[in-house]
């Protein structure tokens, strides 16, 4: 197989770049939303929160249901024809959101349009086609791309400048509209599913051991009855789903709470968004000390956080709240490339986009609920601290979860799936 390189660049870099600018510009629209979610309350202070949040538990729900189909048509159509598709979605829901006037409209155009759009484009589509192109440097590309949903997070802080100058109507219209006229021919032009594609193995080296690795692997029926499945699956749910969710969703409407301007609520988001790149970038420490240890370093960076934020609810001070921006970006950051090269190191082959789509699901089931427990906790009782303290709980099980499963054995046949450990 011959290693073809254009000006000698390993073409995987550029579909890693590709990968980086389509997560940057996607997920902006959904986690932007825990500014919109502030602009909503006020425009429409009838709905309530709970009601409120659950736009993002529609969207995260559709979201998660979706990823196995998603993930089952990248193996079978390739990435251009699918992440394409998700982006018209994408654009044309934010778009028709700038109109939008009642709350059933955005259950639709938010919850149901846009979260098919992101799913097709997103963490699964791209990180599926990622562990083909790299196997031997997979924490350090997985970290680059889940620097990509990082820098949403530093992009996002600024859309509070577009609703403030333009309102939340028009700043959906122009994110709508940049989003869908950047990435499509960014897309078409440049991504590529698989490097046999191009006459390229994974990692660009001469090595057909990979190759025939791609063509062959765990099926999701075999997945399915694999123990360690499940617990990555239950990891992702509470991790990502249940913890990470509900912080991020409403920490503007608690900063604004306790008594801080949204100005400041936009500079601890910035910091968070900083922090995770950081965080992500620094992925490829996964590849030499560990998927357990790194995941465990992140999710206990990731704890404290949400003990900082605790803190700033019992004792109001900014000190506290930017010190949650920089151990929750951090943890956070970490964990995202790692979890998924977890997933890959034992379930590797040409059906681990259905299988890492079903993984990722965990977290649209647990996102689906959290946005709207953390709006009915506040409802009730006036007060995010129970629902933070949840949040911590359910990101520690997610702690325990992952040395259950113990992804280091697929790691330590350098991501060849491991055998299966049946239920």
């Amino acid at each position: 197989m011959l290693s073809i390189r254009m000006g000698g660049l390993f073409y995987g870099w550029v579909v890693l770049g590709v990968s980086f600018l389509t997560m940057a510009s996607v997920y902006t629209l959904r986690y932007s939303f825990s500014f919109f979610f502030v602009a909503l309350l006020e425009d429409f202070p009838s709905w309530g929160r709970a009601a409120t949040a659950s736009i993002l538990s529609v969207n995260v729900l559709v979201y998660g249901l979706a990823l196995p189909v998603v993930g089952s048509l990248v193996d079978r159509l390739g990435p251009r024809r699918v992440m394409s598709l998700g982006v018209v979605l994408v654009g044309l829901g934010a778009v028709l959101l700038s109109r939008a006037q009642e709350l059933w409209q955005f259950y639709l155009l938010f919850g149901l349009v846009m979260a098919l759009g992101i799913c097709l484009t997103g963490w699964v589509p791209n990180t599926t086609v990622l562990s083909r192109w790299f196997v031997r440097r997979r924490g350090l590309a997985l970290g680059v791309a889940s620097a990509g949903v990082g820098t949403t997070y530093v992009l996002a802080s600024f859309t509070q400048v577009l609703i403030s100058s333009l309102g939340w109507r028009q700043a959906y219209l122009v994110l709508g509209l940049v989003v869908a006229l950047f990435l499509l021919p960014i897309i078409a032009l440049f991504h590529r599913g698989r490097p046999q594609e191009m006459g390229l193995s994974a990692d660009g080296q001469e090595d057909p051991s990979e190759a025939d690795l791609q063509q062959g692997g765990t099926t999701l029926a075999q997945a399915l009855r694999d123990r360690r499945f499940w617990l990555l699956f239950l990891a992702s749910f509470f991790l990502w789903g249940i913890g990470m969710t509900l912080v991020l969703i409403h920490q503007i409407a608690f900063i604004k709470d306790i008594g801080f301007t949204p100005a400041l609520g936009a500079r601890v988001y910035l910091v968070f968004g900083l922090m995770y790149l950081v965080g992500n970038l620094s992925g490829f420490v996964s590849d030499r000390l560990g998927r357990e240890m790194t995941l465990t370093l992140g999710i206990l960076g990731v704890a404290l956080g949400v003990g900082m934020l605790i803190l700033a609810g019992l004792r109001p001070h900014p000190a506290p709240l930017f010190l949650f921006s920089i151990f929750f970006g951090l943890g956070g950051g970490l964990c995202s490339p790692t979890l998924t090269a977890a997933v890959a190191d034992l379930f590797q082959g040409r059906h681990f986009g259905a299988i890492n789509g079903f993984i990722t699901m965990g977290f649209g089931l647990g996102g689906a609920f959290s946005p709207w427990l953390g709006g009915y906790l506040f409802d009730r009782l006036h007060s995010y601290l129970l629902a933070f303290a949840i949040a911590l709980l359910a990101i520690l099980s997610a702690g325990a979860l992952v040395w259950m499963a113990a992804p280091r054995q697929g790691a330590a046949r350098g991501g060849r799936p491991a055998r299966s450990r049946s239920l």
